[in-house]
């Protein structure tokens, strides 16, 4: 967990710092990556997201979700992983960037799979169980999206229930001023997702600490 503004004031403290595309559990957060902090971050951020590997039918099928207040993200794309590895796809898209949450744990592509595609890879290896601490990587998601131009980013995992929409929910969380169920539920009117209770609770406790520092922001106002 981490305090929100601690990771804006560093933005610009750490540009110059270098950068590992590829993450394990147990690597230390980075700073953000100098060569992707060249251009004003878009204003607002988009979500849009398929329905579950299970869905197929409907895998072809795209909604939108553009949540209203302003952010510093860019569009974002949530899928599993066959999306992910299909690059004809990606790029009719016009995806920028990815971010694997399943990355050595089921979806196995990385930085040189997608040469040629002019797309920026961040791979975190998640196991999909409750006692995983998921909320070691928000920290590297916020500084990873916080730091390159406008585009649009891809957060996939093996089905796109749980692992990456545990990601997006933080982000929301922390970006959005949403609380855990307003960033559930945002999620959840536009694809059904299901985070194991693990998860849940590492947002919860996640919201307890947001609470907390906008409680703080409000009296020392």
């Amino acid at each position: 967990m981490f305090p929100r503004q601690r990771i804006l004031n560093q933005r610009s403290v750490d540009q110059r710092s270098p950068y590992t595309s590829v993450f394990s559990s147990s690597s230390s957060c980075p700073p953000p990556p100098s060569a992707l902090c060249l251009l004003p971050l878009a204003p607002f951020c988009n979500c849009i997201c398929s329905e579950p590997w299970t869905h197929l039918a409907a895998k072809e099928a795209l909604t939108e979700l553009r949540p209203s207040r302003p952010c510093w993200s860019q569009w974002w794309h949530t899928f599993p992983f066959y999306v992910a590895v299909n690059k004809g796809r990606l790029k009719r898209l016009g995806i920028t960037h990815i971010l694997n949450a399943a990355h050595g744990t089921g979806v196995y592509t990385g930085p040189e799979f997608y040469t040629g595609l002019e797309i920026q890879y961040l791979g975190v290896e998640v196991d999909d169980f409750p006692e995983v601490d998921i909320s070691q990587h928000f920290r590297k998601l916020h500084y990873y999206l916080l730091c390159f131009p406008p585009g649009k980013v891809l957060v996939s995992s093996e089905m796109g229930i749980s692992r990456s929409a545990v990601l997006v929910v933080a982000y929301l969380m922390t970006f959005h001023n949403m609380t855990v169920l307003e960033a559930l539920m945002t999620v959840r009117r536009k694809r059904a997702i299901y985070p194991n209770d693990g998860f849940l609770k590492q947002l919860r406790e996640l919201n307890e600490k947001l609470m907390e520092e906008r409680e703080e922001d409000y009296r020392s106002s």
